[in-house]
């Protein structure tokens, strides 16, 4: 293996020996090239043999076997990304790609990235096969899968301000106080976002001043002693929730909020993982749905205009709580039903479920 990193080199000899028992040599070259090789055909067979490769193989293929759950994609896109991955500044354009040397591997990368629908592209350059993405979310999914999650939040706050750019230059013929308004906000996010990158990190959330609270009957989202309302559904939000709801750290950080709210009081809970992720063992769980057209004509009659199949996609695939129903959920698709029936449908059922305890 060869690389322009010595950090990469080391990372890759130090994998060899824990994962394979062999011991390799690391050297450089005239060149500036670091080199990580093993002495012997048997070390060779020895290193393949740890990832399930045999000898005599007539093409190179990813072992399915390797890939047991959704941290070993992670963790193989981490590596192949460190093998032969790049990405492009995102101030001049989105691109990233995998440049891989074999045709049957690049294949089956593609195909792993089409099973997470990242939605990748194929292309032959220079006797590589490259497999690559140039669509700036999926990008910031396949960082965010890779445990980068720091650069996808750069990169989000990047695509903000060049989208907020773009839209003023578009609309020139604003009032000035307007554009000058429109600027400042986008300013203030992206300004938020490099904050939270510099000075603080993912480290920081457990210090977020984030809890609920009680408004009359109604449950409500506290940042200190503010309640967020009109700004949980903002346009802003709207756009980035999934990507930032895919982070561990911050899945982790609503998990225990919620828990705890619940430990003061008894709640009803609404969420895309409240019953298979924060509170597993309720014996009230319903998965409340309705067909992509009715959800979508419900949000626009809301004021809000997020692709809603789009968040269903995003919020499905990512590795950490994704939305799905639980196993012992009752679905009730309420496309043809008021709100009031809703609310009587799952109120009844829930009064049957206690009197036959």
């Amino acid at each position: 293996m060869q690389t322009d990193t010595e950090q990469i080199a080391r990372m890759y000899r130090e994998g060899i020996q824990r994962e394979a028992g062999v011991e390799a040599n690391l050297t450089q070259s005239s060149s500036g090239k670091f080199k990580v090789s093993v002495r012997t055909a048997s070390q060779r067979q020895q290193v393949m043999a740890a990832f399930g490769h045999e000898k005599g193989e007539l093409a190179l293929r990813l072992n399915r076997a390797n890939l047991a759950g959704d941290c070993c994609m992670a963790a193989l896109l981490r590596g192949a990304f460190l093998a032969c991955g790049t990405l492009t500044d995102p101030e001049k354009d989105y691109h990233l790609e995998f440049v891989v040397p074999y045709r049957y591997i690049s294949r089956d990368l593609a195909k792993l990235l089409h099973e997470w629908n990242l939605a990748p592209k194929q292309l032959e350059r220079k006797g590589s096969h490259v497999v690559y993405c140039k669509d700036s979310e999926r990008i910031e999914e396949i960082l965010t899968l890779m445990g980068a999650q720091n650069a996808a939040l750069e990169l989000m706050g990047i695509k903000m301000y060049k989208d907020m750019r773009n839209n003023i230059n578009r609309k020139i013929n604003f009032e000035t106080a307007n554009i000058s308004r429109t600027a400042n906000a986008a300013a203030e996010q992206v300004y938020a976002i490099e904050t939270i990158l510099e000075h603080a990190g993912l480290e920081s959330l457990p210090s977020v001043p984030l809890s609920f609270g009680k408004d009359g009957s109604r449950s409500v989202v506290l940042c200190g002693q503010h309640v967020l309302g009109e700004e949980l559904t903002s346009r802003q939000v709207n756009d980035h929730v999934s990507t930032i709801a895919a982070i561990p750290e911050v899945r982790a950080l609503l998990v225990e909020r919620q828990r705890e709210y619940n430990r003061r009081e008894p709640v009803v809970m609404e969420g895309r993982d409240i019953g298979t992720v924060v509170f597993p063992d309720t014996p009230f769980k319903y998965f409340v749905t309705a067909s992509e057209e009715v959800r979508a004509a419900r949000r626009a009659a809301e004021g809000l205009t997020d692709s809603i199949a789009e968040r269903d996609r995003k919020d499905s695939s990512r590795a950490t709580a994704p939305l799905a129903q639980a196993p012992d959920a009752l679905l009730v698709d309420t496309s043809d039903m008021t709100i009031d029936q809703v609310v009587r449908f799952i109120t009844d059922n829930i009064q049957q479920k206690l009197s036959s305890r």
